[in-house]
């Protein structure tokens, strides 16, 4: 009896995109942006019908020219409609969309005004791709014997280097060459980069295996990553699988949506076929060699000073990588329920812990990095929020001094979560700092004017950067297993003397903490501050234990 094939929860598309298409979808969109909440389409009827209406109503008869009879008409048609959509857009963004008090209510008991500004909507958010017969291109591939030698095979190590120099190196290298500039576009047009990566080995029974994997799935083997590329995914022989992401286009909320999505089609949607039909579907038939288009190898010419810039590259990434010192805590001893339960916000929780963890490991509070969304703004991104404040040292303070009682810790650490909270809020509505100051440091460098403030800001290290990858579709129920909990992500420490602390909540089962740092530092060590923050959660949940 044939398999029923699992339903696919997003709309199908047979093929993609040639470049007219990209180039319509392009400007449809850039007029949609700037005429919502009208669609385009309508829009251009109505004006479309306003200049026929002129033309035949309103007696033109003093135009001299044919352009004339149909440029004034057709101008007054435009200026007439869109000042009509400008009213309503101003409208919406100064009366409807301007009101965000329900961030500072109580969700279950929101005010007559949020009642009536709030809505539920349905959308349809998806990442669409088409089903591809690719199982036996992989596996041709991978039975081929004509892996790159020498340093070609580390040409990837060209695009780890400073932007400036890679610059330089895609120009000589690639751009001013025929066969090499054809082989980038392939690369930088192509939808992501994936590698199989034999050596990396999965494994989470221990901090040093899942240590190692995070590791790998950052830094690559110096070789197998094409870092200009948004997404660098990473297979393991063992079918395990991550992503280098690339910040400049997207934020990690973006990356997360992404791996979700993803998760959900491998653990809900799709069943994997049996090892036997795996094996079958391996073999490649006389029929798919006619039919299917093989992967084709690309074979790089060599320029002169290539293998110089190639070796120098690739030496200078594994000495970066040899000094990334990366420890991945998965903790299970509980997660956000508890933290729920204890009436205080998660991330407040984790931030709280991580100052508490900083200072027993830094003796210090420092200026701490965590980006908050602005997202309700056009074009925007993140905001800096600052964890450390005057509640978050008193409540530090309270747990290192042996008289203060749980008590007094308690209280503080909930008015130090609730500040941390409402500064969340604050920056959600674009009352944030640091992106004006930042601005005005580029500014003031572009125009070379020398501002002491401006000066003393722009030389503060982030000595402490951490960040919360939220869960952006909730279509894992990661409370039913222990296998669908997310690793999450990570990043390298900002400062050469600092630590970077990316985390997540594994539902409410689990946190999930990736600390980075660099060996070559004398004063930091991720294995030792991640035991600290360990620690931390504990101190932290004991305290609303009676």
């Amino acid at each position: 009896m044939r398999e029923k094939k699992p339903n696919w929860p997003y709309p199908r598309i047979d093929h993609f995109p040639g470049r007219f298409e990209r180039f319509s979808y392009r400007t449809y969109n850039w007029l949609e942006n700037r005429i919502w909440p009208v669609r385009p389409v309508p829009f251009l009827a109505i004006i479309t019908t306003a200049t026929g209406y002129q033309l035949r109503n309103c007696g033109l008869s003093d135009l001299q020219t044919n352009w004339q009879i149909i440029i004034k008409p057709f101008i007054i048609s435009i200026g007439s409609v869109y000042t009509a959509v400008f009213v309503l857009r101003h409208f919406l963004k100064y009366f409807y969309f301007s009101y965000k008090g329900f961030l500072k209510e109580n969700p279950k008991k929101p005010s007559f005004l949020t009642m009536l500004w709030g809505a539920l909507r349905k959308t349809n958010l998806v990442l669409i791709n088409s089903e591809r017969f690719v199982f036996r291109i992989v596996s041709e591939m991978m039975d081929r014997n004509d892996k790159s030698t020498g340093f070609l095979s580390k040409i990837g190590a060209l695009t780890t280097d400073k932007r400036t120099e890679w610059s330089i190196n895609r120009q000589k290298f690639f751009l001013e060459n025929k066969n090499n500039k054809k082989l980038l576009e392939v690369i930088e047009t192509a939808q992501f980069v994936t590698s199989v990566d034999d050596s990396v080995e999965w494994g989470v029974e221990t901090t040093e295996q899942a240590s190692q994997y995070m590791k790998d799935m950052i830094t690559g083997d110096g070789t197998n990553r094409w870092f200009d590329k948004t997404m660098n995914y990473a297979v393991c022989a063992n079918g395990r699988g991550g992503a280098t992401g690339e910040h400049s286009p997207c934020d990690g909320a973006e990356l997360d949506h992404l791996c979700e999505n993803f998760l959900n089609i491998d653990k809900q949607i799709l069943k994997s076929p049996s090892k036997k039909q795996q094996l079958e579907n391996a073999k490649i038939t006389e029929k798919d060699k006619k039919e299917l288009k093989m992967a084709e190898k690309l074979e790089f010419e060599v320029v002169n000073g290539m293998k110089e810039e190639v070796e120098r590259c690739y030496d200078s990434h594994m000495k970066a990588t040899d000094d990334l010192h990366m420890h991945s805590m998965i903790f299970l001893d509980f997660g956000k329920g508890r933290l729920k339960k204890c009436g205080i916000s998660p991330d407040g929780f984790v931030q709280m812990a991580i100052q508490l963890a900083y200072y027993k490991d830094q003796g210090i509070f420092t200026q701490t990095y965590e980006p908050g969304s602005v997202r309700f703004y056009a074009n925007s991104r993140t905001e800096t929020l600052r964890p450390v404040t005057e509640a978050s040292c008193d409540f530090v303070k309270s747990v290192m001094d042996e008289k203060s009682t749980r008590e007094i810790r308690r209280k503080l650490l909930k008015n130090a979560c609730e500040v941390h909270v409402n500064n969340c809020k604050e920056i959600m509505l674009g009352n944030g700092v640091d992106r004006h100051l930042f601005i005005l440091c580029v500014i003031a460098k572009g125009l070379g004017y020398s501002s002491p403030f401006l000066d003393f800001y722009a030389s503060q290290k982030w000595l402490l950067s951490t960040s919360n990858i939220p869960n952006m579709t909730n279509s894992i129920d990661e409370d039913s297993s222990v296998d669908k909990i997310m690793l999450g992500g990570s990043f390298g420490a900002v400062a050469q003397d600092g630590y970077g602390i990316c985390y997540r909540f594994g539902g409410n089962q689990a946190i999930l903490v990736h600390v980075t740092s660099y060996h070559s530092s004398e004063i930091t060590n991720s294995d030792r501050i991640g035991a600290h923050l360990k620690e931390a959660f504990h101190t932290l949940a004991d305290l609303f234990e009676d």
